[in-house]
């Protein structure tokens, strides 16, 4: 097995999570999203996300399910097929298609340069599915060890993620703000509202992008020091 920190070209790879995380930090304008790109929202039910990503990762067409049955997520979305089981209960299940994805952005605490990834905070999410689901995968992690100290930190269930589900790493402390990685640090709530209040516009959105992403990481996390920082300021004014 190839050492998959060793063969990454950081500058492919983070042009990569830029590009991606420009796109779906307008989320709040997912409208303008799907017409630029000529996409369209496919509601699901909440159990159908998992399942389409399970379905992907066992390299099978569609997993049986029951989320969405009685409810409108058939009507909204008419792809959706049900399926009858071939057993004595011949119960009817919603049919969810195998979500596969062509690459995967994921960012964990601790990982080591052969792509083992670990998670130290509560929730582990959906990071082993998405990359189990995709056919590029890479991590981000707040800090990259020896692969020793990976078990010397935490248990051997805080592995989520083992090299042959990774094709590259990269260390991006901060990597997962303004939302959290526990224990690491929690969610930036100011920064949070501030994203919210980029969607009212899109005069807003712009200055929003080009206050703070229109520059490199270091001109990122500087934005978001002297958002801070005012903040703190005026509380004290």
């Amino acid at each position: 097995m190839r050492e998959a920190h060793a063969s990454l070209d950081p500058g492919e790879i983070g042009e990569l999570v830029v590009d991606r995380a420009l796109e779906w930090l307008k989320a709040f304008h997912c409208a303008v999203i799907v017409s630029d790109h000529d996409g369209q929202i496919v509601p699901l039910a909440g159990r159908g996300l998992s399942a389409g990503l399970s379905a992907a990762a066992q390299r099978l067409p569609f997993l049986p399910i029951r989320a969405g049955l009685g409810s409108d997520v058939l009507l909204i979305n008419p792809e959706l097929r049900t399926v009858r089981s071939p057993y004595g209960d011949a119960e009817e299940l919603v049919a969810m298609p195998a979500l596969r994805l062509d690459a995967a952005l994921v960012h964990l605490n601790r990982a080591d340069r052969r792509g083992n990834g670990q998670y130290l905070g509560p929730d582990p999410y959906f990071d082993d599915l998405f990359c189990a689901a995709a056919d590029r995968r890479y991590v981000s992690c707040e800090r990259l060890v020896e692969t020793a100290e990976l078990l010397a930190a935490a248990p051997a269930q805080s592995l989520l993620l083992n090299r042959s589900m990774v094709d590259g790493v990269v260390v991006t402390p901060g990597g997962a703000h303004f939302t959290s990685c526990v224990p690491d640090y929690g969610r930036d709530e100011l920064f949070q509202h501030e994203y919210a209040a980029s969607a009212t516009s899109p005069e807003a959105w712009r200055a929003f992008r080009a206050e703070y992403l229109a520059g490199d990481e270091d001109a990122y996390q500087n934005a978001v020091q002297e958002l801070h920082a005012r903040r703190l300021e005026e509380a004290v004014v």
